[in-house]
C-alpha cells in the first residue's frame, strides 16, 4: 500500500510544503543580511566623518579617550574590572554561547528560529570584519596603555557583537517569559550593551565613534533580520506560533 498523505509543517498543518517555505525564509534572511548595512544610516554618516577626518569628531574622540584613560589609571580596581568585562565580552565567547542556544533550538526542532540566529550572528561577524578593512582606522594609542588590541578600530567588534548577542538572546527569551520578567530581560540586555561599549573606550581600545558605529551596525542587523522573518511569516500565512515567530 502506498502512502499518499500530505506533508505537515512544524505546527502539524496538513498540506504544507515545508522545504520550499524554509528556502524562502533562508532567501529573505540572506537579503536582510545584504540590506543590514544599507539601513544603518547612523553608521554610514559616522563612516564618512571618520574617513573625512572631520576635526570636531576627531577632537571629541580623542578628548573622551584621554579623559577616561587618565581616570582609569588612577584606580587599579577599575583597571581589573575593565579587563574582566573585556574578556567576558570577547566575541568568540559570545559565539560559543550562541552556539549552545542554537543546538538547543535544533533539539527542540525550532529550525526557523535557528536559521534566524545563525543569519544574525554571521551577518554581524562578516560586517564587522569587512568594515574594519574598508575604513582601516588606527586604534587609540597611549604612552602607558591599560590594554592593547590588534587590528583596526572602526567599528568596534565588541560593541557590534554585544548588540547582536544581547538582542538575539532577549528576543528569544521574550517568547517564553511574561510580565515583569520581560522588562528584566530587556533591561539586562541594554545594560550589557552599554557596559561593553563604555569598557571599550575606557580601556583605550576604541574611540566613542567606534562604539557608536558598532551599535548602529548591530541594531541594523537585528532590525533587518527580524523584519525579514516577519515578512516571510506573513507571506506564508502563518500565525506567530506556527511560524516560530519572534
Amino acid at each position: 500500500m502506498t502512502w499518499t498523505g500530505t506533508a505537515r509543517d512544524e505546527a502539524g498543518r496538513p498540506g504544507a510544503d515545508i522545504a520550499p517555505s524554509e528556502r524562502r525564509l533562508a532567501a529573505r534572511l540572506g537579503l536582510a543580511a545584504l540590506g543590514a548595512l544599507l539601513v544603518s544610516v547612523p553608521f554610514l554618516l559616522l563612516m564618512l566623518l571618520v574617513l573625512g577626518n572631520v576635526g570636531w569628531l576627531r577632537r571629541l574622540d580623542r578628548g573622551v579617550a584621554d579623559a577616561l584613560h587618565t581616570r582609569v589609571l588612577g584606580f587599579d580596581g577599575r583597571t581589573d574590572a575593565l579587563i574582566f568585562v573585556q574578556e567576558v565580552a570577547q566575541p568568540w565567547r559570545l559565539y560559543c554561547v550562541s552556539a549552545v542556544v542554537l543546538l538547543a533550538l535544533l533539539v527542540r526542532r525550532r529550525v526557523r528560529l535557528a536559521m534566524w540566529l545563525v543569519a544574525a550572528t554571521l551577518t554581524g561577524w562578516f560586517l564587522g570584519f569587512s568594515l574594519k578593512l574598508v575604513v582601516q582606522r588606527a586604534r587609540p594609542s597611549f604612552p602607558d596603555p591599560v590594554e592593547t588590541a590588534p587590528g583596526y578600530s572602526f567599528p568596534s567588534g565588541h560593541a557590534l557583537n554585544s548588540v547582536i548577542f544581547a538582542g538575539t538572546m532577549a528576543l528569544l527569551l521574550d517568547r517564553v517569559v511574561h510580565g515583569v520578567w520581560r522588562v528584566v530581560v530587556w533591561a539586562l540586555a541594554v545594560l550589557f550593551v552599554l557596559v561593553v561599549g563604555f569598557d571599550r573606550v575606557a580601556i583605550g581600545a576604541h574611540y566613542v565613534s567606534d562604539v557608536v558605529a558598532g551599535w548602529a551596525v548591530g541594531v541594523a542587523v537585528l532590525v533587518a533580520t527580524v523584519v525579514a522573518f516577519a515578512t516571510w511569516r506573513k507571506h506564508e500565512h502563518l500565525s506567530r506560533a506556527e511560524g516560530d515567530a519572534l
